[in-house]
């Protein structure tokens, strides 16, 4: 099996960590909490080859989902996650961004899929279980 790789990119004024994780051999990979600067996280994943599987979300604040749907439209990818519970978050995303004045664009999100406790997603050899955590965990 190839190598696992992960890399950091902070975004908007929280800085949250948006991760991208790929294999070495392939450069296939996933984009996870992508919460703004689309472009940055764009240019990143160009930069270093990563063809994107789809998007991972790992629950519906503003700064993990905010750029969510931006990003599956410049990719052309699925949505996978969060829980359902986490519904009302993510359509309330654009709200959100007004009211901690946030200058980057936000979009409210509908995934394509929704995950549960003892699912499993993954890309490549790369396979991960799903452990529903609920609140911020």
């Amino acid at each position: 099996m190839a190598k696992l790789q992960a890399g950091i990119i902070p975004v908007t004024a929280f800085q949250q960590n948006c991760t991208v994780l790929f294999d070495s051999e392939s450069k296939e990979g996933v984009v996870v909490d992508p919460g703004g600067d689309v472009d940055t996280i764009l240019e990143v994943l160009k930069s270093n080859g990563v063809v994107v599987k789809a998007i991972w979300l790992t629950h519906g604040h503003l700064d993990h989902a905010g750029g969510a749907m931006e990003l599956k439209e410049a990719l052309g990818v699925d949505i996978i996650g969060p829980h359902k519970n986490d519904e009302t978050f993510l359509k309330g995303l654009e709200a959100q961004a007004k009211m901690y004045g946030l200058e980057t664009p936000m979009r409210n999100c509908t995934p394509d899929r929704y995950l549960d406790d003892g699912d499993t997603v993954g890309f490549g050899d790369h396979v991960f279980e799903v452990y529903h955590t609920p609140g911020h965990a």
